[in-house]
């Protein structure tokens, strides 16, 4: 079953299919948690440190002034959030148990979250993958989305090794994550 959407940070049922956000609701409108200025720094920021996840075998380059932490959400999932201290700014990695193939479709992510926002859905190349022999890289589905508490988000999902990837930023963080994507690589 698929987790739905997530937010900064957030707790996420992985049996249910629910998410939640973990802090409590604000009365900022939720296209201006970010604003224009924090957008264009972490868009143009340099991607000067590499995060390395043991269990998973991936690792990514992200800008130094960015914090990165990594916590289990409920039974099978963990979250690793990629966020600049003291402000929502940033994104998110969920990783959840997967038994199908991929590509990952909007179909079958409406067969599952019937009700979830699936706006713009392309299939994308991101990342390399050794594993492969021959630098193949990992397909993916990149779409906008939204989440009340967030606004229009973007979103990454793809299939790897038996588990499903779900990367959640801010809409206006596009460009970053994209960044961000291009040295995915697993080991």
């Amino acid at each position: 079953m698929l987790s739905g959407q997530l937010s900064f940070p957030l707790k996420a049922d992985v049996s249910t299919g629910v998410s939640e956000s973990s802090s409590e609701s604000s009365t900022e409108e939720p296209e201006t948690i970010i604003t224009p200025e924090v957008q264009e720094q972490l868009i143009k920021s340099e991607l000067n440190r590499t995060y390395f996840h043991p269990k998973y075998k991936f690792s990514f380059q992200y800008p130094g002034e960015l914090n990165v932490s990594a916590f289990q959400e409920g039974e099978y999932g963990e979250t690793v959030l990629v966020q600049k201290p003291d402000e929502r700014a940033g994104f998110q990695i969920f990783i959840a148990p997967f038994d199908e193939a991929g590509p990952m479709t909007k179909e079958r992510i409406l067969q599952d979250l019937p009700d979830m926002v699936v706006e713009e859905p392309q299939q994308v190349i991101i990342g390399q993958d050794p594993s492969t022999g021959s630098g193949q890289a990992i397909t993916a589905l990149i779409f906008f989305s939204h989440e009340p508490s967030l606004g229009k988000t973007r979103e990454v999902w793809f299939i790897h090794g038996g588990y499903l990837y779900q990367l959640s930023t801010y809409a206006g963080l596009d460009g970053f994550i994209g960044r961000i994507l291009e040295t995915w690589k697993f080991q």
